[in-house]
């Protein structure tokens, strides 16, 4: 029938165009997430090197420029991935369109080409805005619009890549601890902040490594706020810090006993 050929054309033409808007946005998209990952990298650098107390001046290393190009990578891959699960939602939401559209034209018992194209075309309208409004599902079964989730990753990234330029730029300068600072917290964070942490395996194993607390999910998460300052001798902390790490060292370790993602002690 000549009327499915022209609904399936129509909704063809959508897709494509669809298509090559998705392609463009993810190019711009991973072009500003470049930037924006490396900015905040020499960022993270000239922090490590005002905390440490040494001329700031933002210069990429070898081992620099190794982790910017692993985490730079690392950020295309999850837009890459984001904007081709948005494609597979579109692409259903546009098989359903057309489906539904046929088969609800044709159940009336109307079956001209004009009136089943303007359903498909309704049809579509809605089912490719609810798709694009809310087309991201996480590991968690929560529903994202894309808007907020691409907020949410791009935030996420510069601050991984701001912890990274300090853990690389303090290891290169001797420097083994850091302790973990920002504002207060509601979630697991608050028994973390003011922890005194080994930004590698070298050091003084009754510190857990920054890569252990960042695998609890406890802190360090997506969004998360906090960080890690570089300090060459935890011994030589003010009273008052030694005290409040001492205190966070214990409020810590029984947090990640729970085994939970966010507990209460």
């Amino acid at each position: 029938m000549s009327e499915d050929f022209t609904s399936a054309a129509v909704a063809q033409a959508r897709l494509q165009a669809v298509e090559r808007i998705l392609s463009e946005l993810g190019r711009v998209a991973s072009e500003k997430a470049t930037q924006a990952v490396t900015s905040s990298y020499l960022s993270g650098i000239e922090s490590a090197q005002h905390a440490i107390g040494v001329t700031i001046n933002a210069v990429l290393t070898t081992p620099h420029k190794r982790m910017v190009a692993a985490l730079v990578a690392d950020t295309q891959n999850d837009i890459l991935a984001t904007n081709a699960y948005i494609d597979k939602q579109i692409k259903r939401a546009v098989r359903e369109a057309m489906s539904e559209g046929i088969r609800a034209t044709l159940g009336s018992g109307d079956n001209n080409a004009k009136q089943i194209k303007a359903d498909v075309l309704r049809r579509l309208r809605k089912k490719l805005g609810d798709a694009a409004n809310t087309a991201l599902t996480d590991s968690k079964g929560r529903r994202w619009d894309v808007d907020r989730y691409i907020d949410m990753l791009v935030f996420t990234k510069q601050k991984g890549a701001h912890m990274e330029a300090s853990r690389v730029e303090a290891v290169e300068r001797g420097v083994e601890y850091g302790v973990i600072i920002g504002p207060p917290a509601k979630d697991a964070c608050r028994y973390h902040i003011g922890r005194i942490v080994r930004m590698t395996e070298a050091g003084d194993t009754q510190y857990m490594t920054l890569d252990e607390l960042r695998g609890s999910g406890q802190i360090f998460h997506p969004k998360c706020r906090h960080s890690v300052v570089p300090y060459a001798d935890p011994t030589q902390l003010s009273p008052t810090r030694q005290q409040t790490a001492e205190s966070q060292e214990k409020a810590g370790r029984q947090a990640l006993a729970t085994g939970k993602r966010n507990p209460t002690l």
